[in-house]
């Protein structure tokens, strides 16, 4: 389970950018470390870069991971922009992780880059 999970405040979001190796133990475990920050900072918009390598996680682990991360997150933050780097993990899983977001009432938005994600925050703020 080895990852870095580095914290950026930013004016009125806080970044996330994880690299390591992905798999189910490090998606659960950084993303209660995000749920963290957001809880003791009260960063209601989160943006995280996910730069992990290696094999998706599978549909079951993936659906009760980000199930209970949205369960953990729903009243702490308002908008998640996740980003993911990794050209070897398939958008269509990406795609199914933010509709399970979004059936779990969390406001989630996958972007292509980091630079549409800032775009996105900066619209959702009315910036």
């Amino acid at each position: 389970m080895g990852y870095s999970l580095q914290t950026i405040f930013d004016e009125g979001f806080v970044r996330f950018v994880v690299t390591g190796e992905n798999s189910p133990a490090t998606l659960a475990s950084f993303l209660e470390g995000c749920i963290a920050i957001c809880r003791r900072s009260g960063a209601r918009i989160a943006l995280i870069e996910d730069r992990l390598s290696g094999k998706d996680v599978d549909l079951e682990r993936l659906f009760q991971i980000i199930g209970d991360a949205c369960d953990g997150a729903r009243d702490l933050v308002d908008l998640v922009c996740y980003v993911k780097t990794s050209p070897e993990h398939d958008p269509a899983m990406v795609r199914f992780a933010e509709n399970i977001a979004t059936n779990h009432r969390l406001n989630v938005r996958v972007c292509r880059s980091v630079d549409e994600a800032l775009l996105y925050i900066a619209h959702a703020r009315g910036s």
